[in-house]
Parts: C-alpha cells; sequence; structure tokens
C-alpha cells in the first residue's frame, strides 16, 4: 500500500471524554482579582436591578490581559441584561452594558429629554465616579462629529473621550459612554486604555520639519485611476480615467517625530495603541483602595453559589498541566489566550480554553489547542500543528504505522484513565 501524502499536519487531535483528573486544592495562581471581588467591585460601582437574579461569569487571559466579565439576567425570558468587565489584574471596570429591550409600538420620532450638553455632563460624572484616575488623561471629542448623535432614531447619546499622553492623543485607546436620551440613565461603557509609559515628547522635529522630511521622501506616485468596467447605467456620462498623485510609500506617511525619518512599523507588530511600551503607571493605591472598599459589598445567593462553583475548578495553570501531560510540545510554547467559560446549553458545567503557540528558527509558527472540562480535567478536544516540512516520499509513514500510534495513544490514556464514554476522532500526520 503507498504512503499517504497529507497536506495537512495534526498530530493525534483527539475529541474524548476521558475519566476525571484528582483535583488539587486552589493554588497561588489565581488572578490578583478573585471573581468574589470582581463581582464586589461590580456592585459597588452599579446598582444590579433586584429582578436580575441569574448569574453567569466568565474568565479571559488574552495576551497576558486577564479579565472577568459578569452578567445578570432576569428570569422572564425578556431578554434584558446588566453585564460588567472587570481586569483581573488591577481590579479596574472596564465595560458595562444595560440592555433592555425597546417595547415601544410607537415608531414616531421622539423628542430627547436631555439634550446632548446635558447627556455629555452625564457621562463625564460616570467617568469620574468609575475611573477617576483616568480623567486626567481623557478629552471629550465634539458629539456632533459622532454619526450616533446625529440620528434621531436612535435611543442612546455615545460619547467618546480620546486618551492624551502629555496633551499628545493616543491612537485607537479611548473611553466611550452611551447615555439613554429620554431618561439619562448610562446604558453602556467602554474602555481601551493600556498602562503603558510613553517616550518623551522632547526633542521632537516640528511640523514644518516633518512637511519637509514628507515631502523629500518622495511618498507619493503619479498613478491613473480608470473607471469599473461594470458601473450603473443611469450615468449620463461615461466616467474616463484620472491621474492622481497616490500615497504609496511604506510608511503610510507617518514621519518618526524623533529622527524625523518615514516610519514603517516593524512586521509583525501592532501599533495602533501603542502597546508595545509595556510598563506601570502609578495607579496602586487608588486601585487598592477601589478593592478594599468592595470587600464590603453583599452578595446574591446565586452570586454566592457561583463563587463556589469556580472555587472546585482547575486554575489556569492546573488546566496548562493537564494539556502539557499530552502535547508535551506545548511546554516550550507561550500560552497565548486562555479561557474560562460555561457551555453552550450546558450553562452548570464550564471549560477551559487553551492556545499556546511559538515561532520556531525559521519563523514558522507552532501552536496547540485544547479544550478541557474545568471541573474534571477531562481533555475534550486537542490539536497540534506545526509548519509542513518539503514532502519527502521515504520518510512517509504507512497507514498502519499510523493506527498504531493512534491505538497506542489509545492505550496509554486507558491505562491512566479507563475507557472512554464517547468514540475516538484521530488525525495523525503521514510524515
Amino acid at each position: 500500500m503507498k504512503p499517504v501524502n497529507r497536506p495537512l499536519i495534526v498530530l493525534l487531535a483527539a475529541v474524548f471524554l476521558l475519566a476525571a483528573l484528582p483535583l488539587s486544592t486552589p493554588a497561588a495562581d489565581q488572578p490578583p482579582v478573585t471573581l468574589q471581588k470582581a463581582i464586589q467591585i461590580a456592585k459597588l460601582n452599579f446598582k444590579i436591578p433586584e429582578s436580575y437574579t441569574e448569574f453567569t461569569s466568565r474568565f479571559s487571559d488574552y495576551e497576558n490581559s486577564p479579565a472577568w466579565s459578569l452578567s445578570w439576567r432576569p428570569k422572564d425570558g425578556s431578554g434584558s441584561s446588566f453585564s460588567v468587565d472587570v481586569n483581573a489584574n488591577t481590579g479596574e471596570i472596564t465595560g458595562m452594558n444595560f440592555y433592555q429591550p425597546d417595547d415601544s409600538t410607537n415608531f414616531a420620532v421622539r423628542i430627547p429629554s436631555y439634550s446632548v450638553d446635558e447627556a455629555a455632563k452625564i457621562s463625564e460624572s460616570f467617568l469620574q465616579k468609575i475611573i477617576p484616575n483616568r480623567m486626567k488623561e481623557l478629552r471629550l471629542v465634539s458629539p456632533l462629529k459622532q454619526s450616533e448623535n446625529t440620528y434621531h432614531s436612535l435611543s442612546d447619546y455615545v460619547f467618546y473621550w480620546q486618551r492624551t499622553v502629555n496633551n499628545i492623543p493616543v491612537q485607537g485607546e479611548r473611553a466611550a459612554v452611551g447615555v439613554n436620551k429620554f431618561n439619562g440613565t448610562v446604558v453602556s461603557y467602554q474602555l481601551n486604555c493600556t498602562t503603558s509609559q510613553f517616550p518623551s515628547s522632547s526633542g521632537v522635529i516640528t511640523a514644518s520639519q516633518a512637511e519637509k522630511a514628507f515631502k523629500d521622501t518622495g511618498m507619493f506616485e503619479l498613478q491613473y485611476l480608470v473607471p469599473p468596467q461594470y458601473r450603473p447605467l443611469n450615468q449620463e456620462e461615461a466616467a474616463e480615467p484620472v491621474l492622481v498623485y497616490r500615497l504609496t510609500h511604506k510608511s503610510g506617511g507617518m514621519i518618526d517625530a524623533k529622527t524625523g525619518k518615514p516610519f514603517i512599523v516593524p512586521s509583525g507588530q501592532y501599533l495602533q495603541g501603542l502597546d508595545i511600551y509595556m510598563g506601570a503607571v502609578g495607579r496602586a493605591e487608588k486601585q487598592a483602595l477601589a478593592m478594599d472598599q468592595a470587600g464590603s459589598v453583599e452578595l446574591s445567593p446565586e452570586e454566592q453559589e457561583e463563587i463556589i462553583k469556580h472555587a472546585n475548578l482547575l486554575t489556569q495553570q492546573e488546566a496548562c498541566q493537564v494539556v502539557f501531560q499530552w502535547v508535551p510540545a506545548a511546554r516550550d510554547m507561550s500560552l497565548r489566550n486562555a479561557y474560562l467559560e460555561a457551555v453552550y446549553g450546558q450553562p452548570q458545567n464550564r471549560n477551559w480554553i487553551l492556545s499556546f503557540t511559538k515561532k520556531d528558527e525559521n519563523g514558522k509558527d507552532h501552536r496547540v489547542y485544547a479544550r478541557l472540562d474545568a471541573a474534571s480535567g477531562e481533555i475534550q478536544y486537542f490539536s497540534y500543528s506545526y509548519p509542513r516540512d518539503s514532502f519527502a516520499k521515504e520518510k512517509a509513514k504507512s497507514p498502519e504505522v499510523l493506527e498504531k500510534t493512534a491505538r497506542d495513544f489509545l492505550k496509554r490514556a486507558s491505562a491512566k484513565f479507563g475507557m472512554p464514554r464517547e468514540p475516538l476522532v484521530f488525525l495523525a500526520s503521514s510524515l
């Protein structure tokens, strides 16, 4: 039988349910802000409607930015919800959304009870309460420049507060606050601000020097713009090609304010929010005070039940150790994403979803993805993918060898956990 040449290299991606792993006591790798503390912080700053008694939580850790997502809902099935996002490192509130379906049957344009200026003041008071230590960096963007505030059919105003450092705007970083036009309630809030340290603005070139550098670099290229072959038939005159100077330089027109030379974003880096300048700002004392105050907040039975449930789950580190047992290659990778969330359709059950990555010496990606039961440690799925080497027929493995690899894995799993309760699916590389 000829060897199988599989183009996709995935090693032992197994879908199975194994018997439970023994659980250890909660470890010290819990985030600084626990689920209980996150709930208390949310309730200290927001009044959750009394009828919103159904409570769920979700933990995520993306690029070393752990966060708790908390959600309250009523039991009437109306679809209403109140959700809060809390930074699991600092306790800072980074998001809020209060959704209530509009049961109004009157589709006529309603006159707002609050003007744009009045609502803007409400948004400012809200931010002053939620993130007072950031207000010195936030500047209100003119509300009339936002299209959301010019549509009379919408029920909410939206106000954007641009982050500035040394009076210089930080691109991609801001706070957004939604205010209901008719009752003045803050219905949404989102904060996107890093805790980065920024380079000093001293010694930068002037705007005229930047303009000269722009002109001297040859940013533009003379091009013809040709109309599409297919265009609306109701045009009175056929469109003709147009000569234009187009910005084509790799810098996109950006000039380094320190060197005066075109700035080209390094490959693989994301700079919209300048998040490569990782550091810490002096907010620890105020955040610690806020968390101390949160300790006096009373929790509902539903919230206490959620906390108890989480106390018996694998920690993030323990979940990683389970993955390392079955995919040792993951030990040499960086944990890119981690999510602890309820199973769809089974809100009482929780899964850990983990993603590991690394680049080899050739700059190629290696990835491991795993999903496991957060209570029992049962592995439900994992995959290990790595770059394809050039195919060499003599190195190809036969279907028999691949089957033996799968059976050996099953024997090892059965010896440790017992026979699986669900069918197994294996994919193996033929190389």
